[in-house]
C-alpha cells in the first residue's frame, strides 16, 4: 500500500493493515497452488480415462508418450494403462426348469362350474321347430378367478341341446349350442377378476 495514504494513522492501524497484505498474500499463494493441483489433478483424470478406455494396443504409448517418466506426477496414469484386462466370468450352466402346465397351476384349487345356457325363446328347434332336449355340456375354458382373500378356478361350460323331431326323421339330430362370451386371455386362465385383482 502507498506510504502516503498510510501516513497520519495510528502505528496500529498500520500495522493491522500490514498483517492483512500478509494475510492476503498467503491466502493468494494458497489459491495459485490449489489452481495448479486442480489442473494437474484434470489432466491425470484425463490421462486415466485415455488410457482406461483407449485403443488397448497403444494406451501407454499414445496417452503418455514414448518420453514418459516414470518419477512424474502422472505416473498414476501409467498404472491404468498397464493393468491388465480382468478375467472373463464363467457361469456353470444350469438346467431350465419346464414350464407348468394350466392343470398343474391350478389342480389343488376349488372348481365352480359355470354353465352357459341358450335363451329361453330359443329352446326350440330353428329348423322344424321341435323340442329340443339335452345331449351334453362341453368345457369350453378354464380360468382363474379372484376374489378378495378367495381363489378357485372357474370352469365354464354351455349346454349343447340337439332336436329330437329331426333325429327321428333324418337320423341326424340339429345341435343348438349357445353363445360363448369372448374370454379376457384367449387360451390362458386370467378372468376378468384375476386381471383386476392383478392391475390393482
Amino acid at each position: 500500500m502507498e506510504k502516503m495514504l498510510l501516513e497520519g494513522l495510528p502505528p496500529l492501524v498500520i500495522e493491522y493493515i500490514g498483517s492483512l497484505e500478509n494475510m492476503l498474500e498467503k491466502q493468494q499463494a494458497q489459491l495459485d497452488q490449489m489452481q495448479v493441483r486442480l489442473d494437474q489433478l484434470t489432466e491425470l483424470l484425463i490421462l486415466a480415462q485415455k488410457a482406461r478406455f483407449g485403443s488397448s494396443s497403444e494406451k501407454a504409448r499414445y496417452v503418455l508418450g514414448d518420453g514418459f517418466e516414470q518419477d512424474t506426477l502422472f505416473n498414476e496414469a501409467e498404472v491404468f494403462a498397464q493393468e491388465e484386462e480382468p478375467e472373463p466370468v464363467t457361469v456353470d450352466k444350469h438346467t431350465r426348469k419346464p414350464k407348468r402346465t394350466k392343470e398343474e397351476l391350478a389342480k389343488d384349487l376349488p372348481v365352480v362350474k359355470v354353465y352357459i345356457d341358450i335363451p329361453e325363446e330359443e329352446s326350440g328347434c330353428d329348423i322344424c321347430e321341435g323340442d329340443l332336449e339335452k345331449i351334453g355340456e362341453e368345457l369350453v375354458r378354464r380360468e382363474l378367478s379372484i376374489i378378495p382373500a378367495q381363489v378357485y378356478v372357474t370352469e365354464t361350460y354351455r349346454i349343447n341341446y340337439g332336436c329330437a323331431d329331426c333325429l327321428k326323421e333324418t337320423d341326424e339330430a340339429n345341435i343348438i349350442k349357445p353363445e360363448v362370451p369372448e374370454p379376457v386371455v384367449k387360451r390362458g386362465l386370467a378372468s376378468p377378476s384375476s386381471v383386476a385383482h392383478v392391475m390393482y
